[in-house]
């Protein structure tokens, strides 16, 4: 075997990764920051507020036009809407708790603005409006009308 063969080729470097490339990655770990933290309870202001989050106008952009996150966007919003109904129990008990009436009222404000945004945020299971039909997942309202003329006697 000869001295050349024997020589092992020179490692190459690995290649470094396009700016296409790095700007995917940091999306795609800023889109899983986001969603995670909604489900948790966060809002999308606290969240798009954090250093190294993207503006708000961007999550929501991401969500008009990216159909896959907007899927994942939705499911974060039930389970924040689904965690914002749990915390009713907590206001309720702390309620229970309080020592002045100046703390049953805030408490209670409290709870009216959970309840009033869970109507907003997800109304066909937290809303207080009934649908009778007419709905998209509702059959029309039918109505039907009798008329019956009458001679008067004379």
């Amino acid at each position: 075997m000869s001295v050349a063969t024997a020589r092992k080729a020179p490692a190459k470097k690995a290649a470094q990764p396009t700016k296409a490339e790095i700007k995917a990655k940091l999306e795609a770990s800023q889109k899983a920051k986001i969603l995670e933290r909604l489900a948790s309870g966060d809002s999308l202001r606290q969240i798009c507020s954090l250093k190294g989050m993207p503006a708000i106008s961007t999550a929501m952009k991401w969500a008009a036009t990216d159909a896959e996150f907007a899927e994942q966007y939705a499911r974060a919003r039930e389970a924040q809407a689904d965690l914002m109904f749990e915390q009713l129990d907590d206001v309720s008990e702390d309620a229970t708790k309080a020592k002045s009436a100046v703390q049953v009222n805030g408490l209670r404000l409290k709870a009216d603005n959970i309840k009033w945004k869970l109507a907003r945020m997800s109304p066909k299971k937290y809303g207080d409006k009934v649908q009778v039909g007419g709905a998209a997942d509702l059959p029309p309202i039918e109505t039907s009308l009798k008329v019956t003329f009458v001679v008067p006697k004379r």
